[in-house]
This record gives C-alpha cells, structure tokens and sequence, in this order.
C-alpha cells in the first residue's frame, strides 16, 4: 500500500468480505484481527508494530492488536499527501522504501 487511499480501499475490502464471516462466527475476533494486520506488508508492519506497541503497551505478545488500531496507525503512517501521487513502484513494496532514490547515477 503506497497512500491512506489504498488503506482505505483495504480496509472497506476486508470489512465487506470479512463481516459475514464474523456475523457468521465462522472467524473469531482473534483470526479477524491477524488476517486484517497479514494484509500489510511486512516492513509496514513493523514501522506499525512500533506505534502500536506504544499505544498498548499492556498488549499481550501472542494477541493480534485490534484490527481499528492498525487501520488507524496504517493512516497515520500512509497518509502523507506525498504519497499519493502515482508510483512507478508495485504496491506489493513496503512503504518506507518507496521513496529511497536508487544507487544508479
């Protein structure tokens, strides 16, 4: 995910597919919060991790954080305006390294 946009988009994607499978209890919060946080990308996740953490820092290490916390920090750190201007990069690349210039002269 390269912009808040692509965020939101996520985040109203997960909620349409994953709210009949709650409403159903064919997921459990627990699973619902790990496969909402599993759709970022991993060095997103641990920029996120940091803030999260700081946020709760009584959260058990085996328990996924709510999945509204992620979205909200996923905002937080996706919505610089920046950002949301098309890129050449392929929105399976971890933000933080989006913006990097390239070692080629």
């Amino acid at each position: 995910m390269k912009s808040e946009a692509d965020v939101l988009r996520y985040y109203r994607q997960f909620i349409v597919l994953s709210k009949p499978l709650m409403d159903s209890q064919w997921l459990t919060p627990g699973v619902h919060n790990r496969f909402f946080w599993q759709g970022f990308h991993k060095r997103d996740r641990s920029e996120m991790s940091i803030r999260l953490i700081a946020k709760h820092l009584r959260q058990l290490a085996d328990v996924y954080f709510d999945y509204l916390d992620i979205f909200e920090v996923a905002r937080a750190i996706l919505g610089n305006p920046d950002l949301e201007t098309k890129s050449e990069y392929s929105s399976d690349e971890p933000r933080s390294t989006r913006n990097r210039p390239s070692g080629r002269t």
